[in-house]
């Protein structure tokens, strides 16, 4: 199977950016270039984020650290190279070029980053569903991520 040089990784904390948000955002339905963004829905965010499981999830300086440190263990297991790496307050960004494809790649990355936050501070869900895989075929966008 023939791979890309890279993927660009991005995925949310919990509840930091719900699916129904009241800012201007993607989803399924509005998710083609120069196309209008999905309509905010302030009323049934408020609705959501009151029948959350738990908290909205905003990672500490602490716990960024030990997600990039979980992230390039598993690099280093499976000898993935991370050209870039951002563990944001919300969401996390990862440029890796690995031997996967895109999404079980962004899956495994986030059970990774789980399992030690949980061990540090306790299970609870850490990471909304889904994120992004995009796949890096040409050289110039690969280097635009990175920077």
């Amino acid at each position: 199977m023939l791979y890309p040089q890279a993927y660009d990784i991005t995925f949310g904390t919990y509840m930091a950016r719900p699916p129904v948000g009241n800012k201007p955002h993607v989803d399924r339905d509005h998710n083609q270039y120069r196309t209008p963004l999905a309509p905010t829905e302030p009323l049934l965010e408020n609705w959501v984020r009151q029948h959350a499981r738990q908290d909205t999830v905003v990672l500490t300086i602490e716990q960024r650290k030990l997600v990039e440190e979980a992230i390039g263990d598993l690099a280093q297991r499976y000898r993935w190279s991370i050209h870039a790496i951002a563990p944001m307050r919300d969401h996390v960004h990862v440029v890796v070029g690995a031997a996967r494809e895109g999404v079980q790649l962004r899956e495994g990355i986030k059970a990774v980053a789980s399992k030690w936050l949980n061990k540090k501070y306790g299970k609870r869900t850490w990471w909304a569903e889904g994120g992004s895989a995009r796949y890096f075929w040409e050289r110039k966008y690969f280097e635009n991520a990175v920077a």
